[in-house]
């Protein structure tokens, strides 16, 4: 949940692991990014391209309803 609540904006991958503190791509990409895409609570935003230079992420609808209610 951490990284929903630092998901404001569109974001890239570096600037998503930098808010979260880590440093290695293949392990944040693993353990944090994609178990959250496949839970339907991020998307990409270019999703034909998941590894394209200009690759954002974004919070899902699904994605702010959990956020509104891990808060409550």
């Amino acid at each position: 949940m951490d990284l929903l609540k630092n998901l404001t904006r569109e974001s890239t991958l570096v600037e998503l692991m930098a808010d979260m503190g880590r440093t290695d791509r293949t392990k944040f990409r693993k353990n944090v990014l994609l178990p959250l895409i496949q839970d339907g609570l991020i998307e990409l935003t270019i999703p034909d391209k998941p590894r394209s230079q200009h690759q954002r992420y974004r919070i899902t609808p699904v994605g702010k309803k959990a956020l509104e209610e891990n808060h409550q």
